[in-house]
Formats: structure tokens, C-alpha cells, sequence
């Protein structure tokens, strides 16, 4: 959530919302966290920080305390959209890189590395791993318009999920064999 902090700054924050209370609990102050997501087990978050034009991936606690930097940030490097794998091994998300533009990476924990799983001159973002782990959802803007997409992870095969003339956003699937669910303008 942004917060304006001493005055003269704009800051994301994360808070914690009780689902059954309805109560919100902030976890972070002036933080600079603009995107994060919560580990399988509910025990961790990763956070990406931006600071000075880096963006560093964070592991932090369930309260919102640094455990770790995963990856330092690197100046003009961008990330977004994290989301945890179900195994809790590795994370997709989409980066923006100067020589490469908005791709979809996974980064591997275990080895702190990063894997290109798209390289082309389109825009993908907002990944979203399906429930077994196998497959990412995601939105691309290829032929103009923003389509949802299917990426098999041992295959690197593409499917083109919707057709829409206006745009189709943030995929999301509960079951690996339940409908998939998107915002569409």
C-alpha cells in the first residue's frame, strides 16, 4: 500500500489483512515494497525493494522483518508480479531489463539464480503459477492486445488462452483443472 512518508515521500508498504477480523496490520514502514508474495507455507514473503532505481529481491519473516537479499538490485532493472511456485523452490516473475524489455524470469532460491523463460520484444507480465507448479499463467500484449497465455515449464510451449479486443489481466486458477479466472477490459 502507499504511504506518504515525512512529508515528501511516496512509499509501499505491506500490511497484513485478518480475513476472518477484517483488521489490517501493517508490516513494514517506509519499507519500498511495491510488489510481494506470500511463501506456500505462509511462513516467508518475498518482497521486491526499490530503492535509488534497484530493485533487490527481500526475503523477509510473516511479520515483515529482513531475513535475507536474494538478489541485489541492479540500476536500471525492474521487477513485478512475483509469485511463489507451489513447491516453494523458486518464484516467476516479470523483469524489464535494458537490452531485453518486459520478460518472464524464475528465480531459482536454492541457487539465487535467475531463469529467462521468455525473450522476445512483447510485454509479459503479472505470472501466476498453476496449482501444480507446472505451468504459468501470464498476460502478453503480442498481436497489440493483452491476451492470457500458458507457459508449459518443461516444454517452454505457448498457448494463447483468450482472444479479446479490449484486454484480458491478472490470470489466476484454483485447481489444475478448474477454469482460469482474469480481469478483461
Amino acid at each position: 500500500q502507499p504511504e506518504i512518508s515525512r512529508n515528501a515521500n511516496y512509499f509501499y508498504d505491506l500490511n497484513r489483512v485478518d480475513l476472518e477480523q477484517g483488521r489490517v496490520r501493517r508490516l513494514t514502514r517506509g519499507a519500498r515494497y511495491r510488489y510481494a508474495a506470500w511463501s506456500p507455507d505462509g511462513a516467508r514473503i518475498l518482497a521486491v525493494h526499490n530503492e535509488g532505481g534497484k530493485h533487490a529481491l527481500h526475503l523477509l519473516d510473516d511479520a515483515g522483518k529482513l531475513i535475507e537479499v536474494l538478489a541485489a538490485g541492479e540500476q536500471d532493472v525492474v521487477f513485478a508480479d512475483p509469485d511463489w511456485s507451489p513447491d516453494g523452490a523458486s518464484v516467476a516473475l516479470a523483469a524489464w531489463r535494458p537490452q531485453s524489455g518486459w520478460n518472464l524470469e524464475r528465480f531459482h532460491l536454492s541457487e539465487q539464480r535467475f531463469e529467462l523463460l521468455t525473450h522476445d520484444n512483447t510485454i509479459e507480465a503479472q505470472p501466476q503459477f498453476s496449482p501444480d507448479g507446472k505451468q504459468l499463467l501470464f498476460t502478453s500484449d503480442h498481436g497489440g492486445v493483452y491476451n492470457l497465455r500458458r507457459l508449459d515449464l518443461a516444454s517452454g510451449k505457448i498457448t494463447t488462452l483468450t482472444n479479446v479486443e479490449g484486454g484480458a489481466f491478472f490470470p489466476a486458477q484454483a485447481r489444475a483443472d478448474g477454469p482460469v479466472y482474469y480481469t478483461g477490459y
